[in-house]
């Protein structure tokens, strides 16, 4: 395995023992000092914030739509959501096209989204972020 690799394999590791460590409390990693739970390795450049629309139907569903310009070299993305600004954030879901759809919104909640852009083993730092907030079911229109 080459050096570079290495590294990346190390920074992809140590991306996830951060995030384990403040998803459990831990108290020492901060979305200032760290990005959302994530370390940037490779050269992927940081996505552009995304843009959020919520999207409903009078009392079924509520959908946070997000779209948000291409990372140079990035392969697919994982969309990152937290309920207060600056995280803690959770990977709500991934998608290999500059868009997704979080249908798992719950009403009268705001979202704040980023994006990491992926390659390989390479991961980017996250995006700045977009925020949404969620309407009461009944109140769609």
């Amino acid at each position: 395995m080459s050096g570079r690799r290495r590294l990346a394999a190390l920074a992809g590791a140590l991306g996830v023992m951060l995030a384990a460590a403040s998803s459990a409390g831990a108290g020492w990693l901060s979305a200032a000092s760290a990005g959302p739970q994530t370390v940037a390795a490779g050269s992927l450049a940081t996505p552009s914030a995304p843009s959020a629309a919520v999207t409903c139907v009078p009392n079924q569903t509520i959908a946070v739509g997000l779209t948000w310009p291409a990372a140079a070299d990035a392969t697919s993305y994982d969309v990152l959501r937290a309920t207060s600004p600056g995280g803690p954030y959770a990977v709500v879901g991934s998608s290999e096209t500059t868009g997704f759809t979080d249908a798992t919104a719950a009403q009268l909640t705001t979202y704040y989204y980023a994006v990491v852009a992926k390659r390989s083993a390479w991961t980017s730092a996250a995006s700045a972020e977009a925020s949404a907030t969620t309407p009461r079911r009944s109140n769609c229109k």
